[in-house]
């Protein structure tokens, strides 16, 4: 690949032909002033005068052990090529295995947590759920135990000379938090329950202006076991922000919302 653009906070690649085959690709890789977001702008290209190009978007990210994973997934869903799954009676963040895992996304994110280093790394991957999927592979190692964070996007087929659209992803960093359970917009949300009471915790990767929070969680039966709302000053980028709200039993799963964005809220299983 050949650098064709290179600044403080942008850097550009074009290769003309993509491993063994007709496509071919620039990359645009940008820091984002005043944030902790890293953005990338893909476009792909079609160089063969008479043939169709087929490809999807796989992206890895492997954290270095004890990182691990943390993907929205839907507990019953269709993963292309591979069928139908059915994982769990409801969706929930799942957290490695050995071996492989191909997972039906119930959220357009994925994300690493590292323990004992209150941080948390999302990659946001627009469209995933318009036919792509999360994979996952981890080794037998419970020592050194290696969980992989693997956005599909959706296959996208190139007509001879075609370009594709610009395909957007970004990574979002998340400084203080020891565990994610929602994106909402640039802001990530953990939460637990504790005592009769929903702990929330928030750091945005980006400014943000004041606005108000709703959050609604929800028990195995469907029913509400937390309701609050709360007005929410402006923030800077990785400031810390801690929440409590009267919860009156164990939340399997919710919504969050900040200003106009709204978010669905995962937890694991049994958690």
């Amino acid at each position: 690949m050949n650098m064709v653009v290179k600044t403080r906070s942008v850097i550009a690649f074009e290769t003309k032909s993509y491993g063994s085959s007709n496509v071919a690709l620039i990359r645009k890789v940008s820091l984002l002033p005043d944030t902790l977001i890293i953005s990338f702008a893909s476009v792909f290209s079609n160089t063969s005068p008479k043939t169709a190009e087929k490809f999807s978007v796989w992206l890895n990210l492997q954290g270095a052990p004890p990182a691990v994973p943390a993907i929205p997934v839907s507990g019953k869903g269709h993963v292309p090529l591979r069928g139908e799954m059915i994982l769990y009676h409801r969706p929930f963040i799942f957290t490695g295995a050995a071996g492989n895992s191909n997972l039906p996304p119930a959220a357009e994110w994925a994300a690493f947590r590292l323990p004992g280093r209150k941080a948390v790394w999302v990659m946001e991957c627009p469209s995933i759920k318009q036919g792509g999927f999360f994979y996952s592979w981890g080794n037998q190692d419970n020592r050194a135990p290696i969980r992989t964070v693997e956005p599909v996007f959706p296959e996208l087929t190139l007509k001879p000379g075609a370009s594709s659209p610009i395909i957007r992803y970004r990574i979002l960093v998340f400084p203080g938090l020891e565990q994610i359970n929602a994106l909402c917009g640039d802001t990530a949300a953990e939460l637990r329950y504790e005592g009769k009471k929903a702990l929330l915790r928030l750091v945005s990767a980006s400014p943000q202006e004041k606005a108000v929070l709703t959050l609604t969680l929800r028990d195995t039966q469907g029913k509400t076991v937390c309701q609050g709302t709360s007005q929410l000053d402006a923030q800077k980028t990785s400031s810390l922000l801690s929440l409590e709200f009267p919860c009156t039993d164990t939340p399997v799963s919710g919504t969050l919302q900040i200003g106009s964005r709204k978010a669905d809220v995962f937890f694991e299983k049994g958690k």
